[in-house]
């Protein structure tokens, strides 16, 4: 029978890692606020005794950063199980290995046990003579090993003699006579099988239908769990130290060519594959791809706010931007595709009014 597995688990992210991106973050927005307090003209207007009524318009790159949490979601799959009873006097059987078509897995009672990929799995001895689906799948199963074989779904002397030359291969002898040995094959899902754990040992007596090998969870579904209504449109990529996952705007991943690329990666295998449940949580980073070139201006230039819709003076008239986000200090705006923005913005925005909504 399979494992129970939990179905949920949290994997925090290293302490150092956390720390790390903590202590830069704190520093990169105090240098932020330094440069752009710094850039003001603030000092140059006080040294005469008026209040600035200007400041620069400082350009910057922006991600929109997010700290997300992210749904890893994982998928068991059928385990390898034994087609005979009795006692295991070898096995190949190693965790972190594959099990391979066409290759001896282990030997119970003194005779080899091989290891078969077919499309149907074989459920039958078969005579000279049988027809079906499975012998269909037996003599693709045979071509793909480089046995010429024809396809034609009848079990015949051809597909018996490459049967024969398969276990040869092993170390175990068929006779002439002998049909299929539907005993001595252990039927594979894949070609090749993962193993995450072998679950007989040398010695052990077992019986039919016994797992003898469980591969590892596979990774079926990547999500941001409850995505920020107010985030930036557009790819984004999921951080978290080294570990990067690129994403589409809902923040979901489920193509199983990007999902393998994941999970060959060294900080996936070490953190949530290191789980047993099937479904993984952890904080990651979550940003566009694409950064947006955006201006800092101090809080005091934005007036007639709608929505992230507003306005600001520059040379003697108002400018449409949006709002793109606020800190200490400074408000990230855009001020429109193709529009150079000002060098300097007012800080009061007198009887000017804002049409941009």
């Amino acid at each position: 029978m399979m494992k129970r597995r939990r179905q949920t688990s949290t994997v925090a992210l290293a302490l150092v890692v956390a720390l790390g991106v903590v202590t830069a973050g704190v520093a990169g927005v105090a240098g932020g606020m330094f440069l752009e307090r710094t850039n003001w003209a603030e000092p140059v207007a006080f040294a005469d005794g008026r209040p600035p009524s200007s400041a620069p318009v400082a350009s910057r790159a922006y991600t929109d950063p997010r700290q997300v949490s992210v749904a890893f979601t994982r998928s068991a799959q059928e385990p390898v199980r034994s087609p005979v009873a009795g006692r295991v006097t070898s096995t190949a059987c190693q965790p972190g290995q594959d099990l391979v078509t066409g290759a001896a897995f282990l030997t119970v009672d003194g005779a080899n046990v091989v290891a078969l990929h077919t499309r149907v799995p074989l459920w039958r001895g078969l005579e000279i003579g049988m027809v079906g689906d499975d012998v269909t799948a037996l003599q693709e199963a045979l071509v793909s090993l480089g046995h010429g074989v024809a396809v034609t779904g009848k079990y015949d002397r051809a597909t018996r003699e490459a049967l024969r030359a398969v276990f040869r291969a092993t170390g175990m002898s068929l006779k002439s006579s002998d049909g299929l040995p539907f005993d001595r094959i252990v039927w594979l899902p894949e070609d090749r099988v993962a193993v995450a754990t072998c679950d007989v040992v040398l010695g052990e007596q077992i019986g039919v239908d016994q797992v003898l090998a469980t591969p590892p969870l596979v990774l079926t579904r990547i999500e941001v769990v409850n995505p920020p209504g107010d985030r930036m449109p557009g790819p984004r990529s999921l951080k978290a130290g080294t570990f990067v996952v690129a994403t589409l705007d809902d923040g979901v991943v489920t193509d199983p060519a990007q999902l393998a690329d994941v999970t060959a990666l060294r900080d996936y295998q070490f953190g949530v594959a290191l789980s047993e449940d099937l479904v993984v949580t952890m904080d990651m980073e979550w940003s566009l791809q694409q950064s947006l070139e955006v201006s800092s201006v101090p809080p005091r230039a934005v007036f007639g706010q709608a929505g992230d819709q507003a306005c600001v003076i520059a040379d003697g008239r108002a400018w449409p931007v949006r709002v793109v986000a606020s800190s200490l200090g400074s408000v990230l705006v855009e001020f429109g595709p193709d529009v150079a923005p000002p060098s300097s913005v007012d800080l009061e925005p007198g009887g000017q009014t804002c049409a941009s909504h």
